[in-house]
């Protein structure tokens, strides 16, 4: 099966933002059978939805919400970031990104 790679890489906490996938599953890519292929790229594509991201409102596949645990959850092969006190839900992997991509830019600026 052909890579999801998009050719603009930009990891930022071990997630690519530009393809969506963790570190650990682009590192695996050409080791995994076809069947974690597939895997990896219907929770790409978001099929197989457990919920909606709680921002944009996207499908979003949860492993934590089809009750495989944590360690199971693409989210768990990243960076962690702090929880706001109103989240009530998982992020899609862009919106992830994105917040990722905050997380690290607000690390990098000099204190004011």
């Amino acid at each position: 099966m052909p890579s999801p790679c998009t050719g603009a890489c930009r990891a930022v906490g071990g997630l690519c933002v530009s393809c969506g996938r963790t570190l650990a599953e682009i590192g695996r890519w050409s080791a995994m059978d076809e069947a974690e292929q597939v895997r990896v790229m219907d929770e790409l594509a978001g099929r197989h939805a457990t919920q909606r991201c709680e921002r944009c409102g996207e499908p979003l596949y949860c492993a934590v919400t089809a009750g495989e645990g944590i360690a199971a959850c693409w989210c768990s092969q990243t960076r962690p970031l702090p929880f706001a006190a109103t989240a009530s839900g998982c992020l899609c992997r862009r919106c992830h990104g994105e917040d990722q991509q905050r997380w690290e830019d607000m690390a990098d600026s000099p204190p004011t």
